[in-house]
């Protein structure tokens, strides 16, 4: 895969990390961080989740994905991911015993500055939908909010997206699906889930009671477009949607673009999954 590919091409370069890179990512520490954290399965809503939450006036977030617990070089000279400032980046790589670590004296120093103060970070990393098992138990005063969409219309989604290497193909797709959705079942007690579709027809609605489980009045402003376009992705054609107002357009895409062959295989591989919620095979 891809990913597989540069992850251990960056290791090659630098060996002399392995054993750290290893330990960094094997070990207990917990934070105290109250954050939230915003997973799911690639071309979910994950990234317009965001920005919805981010205009809230006690929440806010980076333009970036961090990926900060995915498998990577931690060492390899580029790992930036909250973009700080070079060398202060590299004090906290030094500082840190571990990727919780640094992860938590990143989120502290955003939170410390002036036009953050007093407001709660919001993490937006779909592969972290994977990382489960580490982050529940590392953040246990974090919130944990998964976006589903049907599994046919974000494969139809990730094959015109040249980051998702998962949409290469359907079966590799459908079974990462499935995987991550096994994931969040077992930590279904931990993890606030939101559907796609109800965003999508409902965005009021189902804002207001996503704010209600995260403790949070809601804010009109969350639903204004004009607040997500200064964000550097909407100019990607990736991410074009950002700049319309919150609409159904893309449900059922699957219909126009897969074939039954294509569907029927899908739903072999994640019907259990997609049946879980509701969605029809």
């Amino acid at each position: 895969m891809k990913n597989t590919y540069y992850i251990l091409t960056s290791h090659l370069k630098t060996p002399q990390y392995l054993l750290k890179n290893l330990k960094w990512r094997r070990h207990s520490q917990i934070s105290d961080l109250e954050m939230i954290f915003i997973i799911g399965v690639p071309r979910s809503g994950t990234t317009l989740l965001q920005k919805i939450l981010e205009a809230h006036s006690k929440l806010f977030a980076i333009h970036n994905e961090t990926a900060v617990f995915s498998y990577k070089n931690y060492f390899s000279g580029n790992f930036n991911p909250f973009g700080l400032e070079k060398s202060l980046n590299k004090s906290l790589l030094l500082e840190a015993k571990n990727n919780v670590d640094y992860f938590d004296k990143c989120v502290r120093y955003l939170m410390n500055k002036p036009e953050n103060k007093g407001q709660i970070f919001v993490e937006k990393t779909p592969q972290h939908i994977q990382r489960l098992d580490t982050l529940v138990k590392a953040f246990p005063n974090a919130k944990f909010v998964h976006i589903v969409r049907d599994g046919r219309d974000a494969f139809c989604s990730a094959q015109k997206h040249p980051n998702v290497y998962q949409g290469r193909t359907l079966k590799l797709f459908a079974h990462y699906y499935s995987k991550a959705l096994k994931r969040v079942e077992k930590y279904r007690d931990s993890v606030i889930t939101i559907k796609y579709e109800d965003l999508a027809k409902s965005p009021k609605d189902t804002v207001v009671n996503l704010m209600d489980q995260l403790g949070l009045n809601f804010e009109i402003d969350q639903l204004d477009s004009m607040r997500r376009t200064s964000d550097p992705r909407s100019k990607s054609k990736q991410f074009t949607k950002l700049n319309d107002r919150i609409n159904d357009s893309s449900i059922g895409r699957q219909r126009e673009e897969l074939g039954s062959k294509e569907i029927n295989e899908f739903n072999r591989i994640a019907g259990k999954q997609l049946m879980r919620y509701d969605y029809e095979i």
